[in-house]
């Protein structure tokens, strides 16, 4: 008896273990379909849950891509403005940063748009996606 009372214990302690990972799949796979609406309340979900900092930064990520492809500009903005404010790794800041400009650019606010790329483009001289900045900067 006490080793099914063990059992269950262990087993039912490592749901949320399992259950995250799953969300988080989901959340790409919405992003991917672009169903944005599952997306963002995926994302919002697993922010409620236990995520570790790495993948919270990535969640953030994805929440504010969701507002903006949903046309909440405002609100895609704060997301991506705390997510830099957080300081995520390099990657994530750069496509973040990009959120921001883009939510800019959506809201015809162009010389935001390109004030931000230029502070961009010179703080991050070494990224990935620096052709990408600069395409969005001619852009604005």
């Amino acid at each position: 008896m006490r080793r099914f009372l063990f059992a269950v214990v262990l087993l039912t302690s490592s749901i949320p273990a399992f259950a995250a990972p799953n969300a988080f799949s989901d959340l790409q796979a919405a992003v991917m379909q672009e169903n944005y609406r599952a997306a963002r309340d995926i994302a919002k979900g697993l922010l409620g849950d236990k995520t570790s900092r790495a993948d919270k930064f990535e969640v953030e990520y994805y929440l504010g891509l969701s507002h903006l492809r949903l046309g909440d500009y405002p609100e895609a903005y704060a997301v991506f403005k705390k997510l830099v404010g957080e300081r995520p790794p390099a990657d994530v800041y750069d496509r973040a940063y990009i959120g921001l400009i883009d939510s800019f650019s959506m809201q015809g606010r162009y010389e935001e748009a390109l004030r931000e790329s230029e502070y961009l483009m010179n703080k991050r001289r070494d990224s990935e996606v620096l052709g990408f900045i600069y395409l969005k900067a001619a852009r604005a």
